[in-house]
């Protein structure tokens, strides 16, 4: 076994081997999990609510548990700055046969952000299918600009407005734009 130091996530780890129970290599995310579980201070979960103790040992005290939970969930701990948005999270599907779940925005783990099929709380995806969320971005923008740019666009546009005679909603607020461009 080798005990050369590797870089997970923020945390540094020895790299003995040694994997999680479910075969993969520890990161920081999965420590993190793993010391504020229930189970961990022998305590029985059900549904998110602890329901008794365990038939099982204790590792941590549920006193030390009590106070990682707090130490986790302080604020300062928490990522600072603008949360990064993704343009088509919830909009874009899964294409996998039997699934078309919505994707939605991941980094965890990730060296790049990416839309991914969750398969976890809330989302019920089939948790096989993901795409780079940059590449996805990007490309869809500029298909949209190029409809939004094309003559039959133009057209579409200048028959509606014949219709309904209301050109209000295309004049925008001078303070939704900034330098030639929309802020989202």
């Amino acid at each position: 076994m080798s005990q050369h130091a590797t870089t997970c996530g923020e945390l540094p780890v020895i790299d003995l081997g040694i994997v999680t129970p479910a075969g993969k290599v520890w990161s920081s995310t999965s420590l993190r999990r793993a010391l504020l579980a229930p189970r961990t201070a022998g305590l029985r979960e059900y549904r998110g609510e602890v329901i008794g103790p365990a038939a099982w040992p204790a590792i941590l005290d549920q006193t030390t548990r009590k106070r990682l939970v707090e130490l986790f969930a302080r604020d300062d701990r928490k990522r600072q700055g603008r949360p990064r948005t993704y343009l088509l999270s919830g909009l874009a599907t899964c294409g996998r046969d039997g699934c078309g779940r919505p994707l939605v925005g991941a980094s965890a783990g990730a060296k790049r952000p990416k839309y991914a099929c969750k398969k976890d709380f809330g989302h019920h995806g089939c948790g096989r299918t993901w795409i780079d969320a940059p590449e996805l971005d990007n490309y869809v923008q500029e298909m949209v600009i190029t409809a939004l740019s094309s003559p039959g666009f133009a057209a579409a546009l200048q028959a509606r407005l014949a219709v309904d005679g209301d050109t209000s909603a295309l004049a925008a607020p001078s303070s939704t734009r900034t330098s030639g461009r929309w802020r989202s």
